[in-house]
């Protein structure tokens, strides 16, 4: 903030003001007489009416005639003012006050340059004094290969950009902290360093490796990090097509399951929630029909889910291990004779299984009706008795062991050939629960 001063500026209302106004206008060309004012400068003036009242403002902008007006200054009183009441910039006791102010500022903010040459380059501070530069700037004598060796004097090496200081016979350099600088032949004697600021790569001279700044974000390649701990937050990258922004080695699951480990055997993710009791984090491929799938007039087993939005073989490929699996699916236009369905695996995968089916022949598919239970370790099971109701439905849940990875189908068989239609909706889901011979997770006893 800056008050500004001009001599004999003088100007009259052009229209009445209120107390509370905080603008006023000056007769035409009366705004010229004062000062013009840059961001944060200001002047003060007394408005005076014909009856001799008065009260100072302080004014902190002004467009040609308009000026912008606080109100009340040095314990006058905001009043109502006439049109043709004069507007002065006087000399205020405030003014006087900010403007010894402004000239303290101007003293700590400027520079003092000393010019010279030989022993009298430089500013001479005498013994035990000290010269207070806190709030400034100290701007040293510059010489190029400066020659002068005086003990403690300081000189700006403009040659070379660098800072020297005398010590009686010769300049030595002073190595700064923000410059590229070459220390050579040095010897740090236990240095303790509180923290390297680098925007590029420390290479150690007897390594090809680099040290990683603690508070930099750094790139780590193949880098494993042994049992490492965070406090803080731990933010992944963005996966990519060919990077998963986490991933897991598969490893040894730990003797004594602990409370919030996550853990990988190859096979399946394990979590921890409570103190040995581990359990599974299930990873689930499933299969849901968006529109329905018309099946081969035939009797032999077929995909389920090889049409309808399913893939073109209606296949799964699973990797060795044990799975829980799900399966609904209803069945419209089945044969009007008298037949049964049936259910099974095909694919490439050698598989064992074990499951449970609950299915019916209703009338209609919304039709409340009793559902048949049956249970099957076989490859090609009929799972309703055979009627003339043309519409069928079932849902069969288990345990499919996988010994040799491949594709596994599930399908349907029918009693009589037709080209009956899978419905809208229908599902598969299978998910891992451990390797091929897995028997339980969890802290049974």
């Amino acid at each position: 903030m800056t008050v500004k001063f001009k001599n004999n500026a003088v100007g009259y209302l052009s229209a009445a003001i209120s107390s509370s106004d905080s603008s006023a206008t000056l007769t035409t060309g009366g705004g010229a007489s004062f000062p013009s004012l840059g961001a944060g400068e200001y002047f003060y003036a007394t408005i005076t009416a014909t009856s001799g009242v008065y009260e100072i403002v302080k004014v902190t902008s002004r467009s040609t005639d308009s000026i912008s007006i606080t109100r009340a200054q040095e314990g006058t009183t905001a009043l109502a003012f006439p049109s043709g009441s004069i507007v002065e910039l006087r000399i205020t006791a405030q003014a006087i006050t900010d403007a010894i102010a402004d000239s303290s500022t101007d003293l700590q903010n400027n520079t003092f340059t000393a010019n010279g040459t030989g022993t009298a380059v430089g500013i001479n501070i005498g013994s035990g004094k000290t010269l207070n530069a806190a709030d400034g700037t100290v701007l040293l004598p510059v010489a190029t290969a400066p020659a002068q060796t005086a003990e403690g004097s300081v000189i700006w090496d403009s040659n070379d950009d660098l800072l020297t200081i005398g010590d009686g016979s010769s300049r030595k350099i002073m190595v700064d902290t923000t410059t590229a600088q070459t220390l050579t032949n040095k010897t740090l004697t236990s240095p303790v360093i509180a923290s390297i600021s680098n925007t590029g790569t420390l290479t150690l001279p007897s390594s090809t490796d680099t040290l990683v700044g603690r508070a930099t974000t750094d790139t780590l390649t193949n880098k494993t990090l042994a049992s490492p701990s965070t406090t803080g937050t731990l933010s992944l990258a963005a996966g990519t097509a060919t990077t998963a922004p986490l991933k897991f080695v598969a490893g040894t699951n730990l003797s004594t399951a602990t409370a919030g480990a996550t853990e990988y055997d190859g096979a399946v993710f394990y979590g921890t929630t409570a103190a040995n009791s581990r359990g599974i984090w299930p990873v689930e491929h499933f299969m849901v029909l968006t529109s329905t799938n018309t099946l081969s007039s035939q009797t032999a087993a077929q995909p389920i889910f090889d049409g309808g939005g399913g893939t073109t073989n209606g296949a799964l490929t699973l990797p060795i291990g044990t799975y829980f699996f799900e399966c609904a699916f209803s069945l419209t236009s089945l044969s009007s004779s008298s037949g049964s369905f049936g259910f099974a695996f095909g694919g490439t995968a050698t598989i064992s299984q074990s499951w449970r089916s609950s299915a019916a022949k209703p009338t209609a598919l919304a039709t409340a009706t009793a559902m048949e239970q049956a249970f099957s370790t076989t490859a090609n099971t009929t799972i309703v008795t055979a009627n003339t109701n043309t519409t069928g439905m079932a849902y069969i849940n288990g345990v499919l062991r996988v010994t040799v990875a491949g594709t596994v189908v599930p399908q349907v068989s029918l009693g009589v050939a037709n080209a009956a239609i899978v419905g809208l909706d229908s599902y598969f889901r299978a998910y891992q629960v451990g390797n091929s011979s897995a028997a339980y997770v969890g802290n049974w006893g």
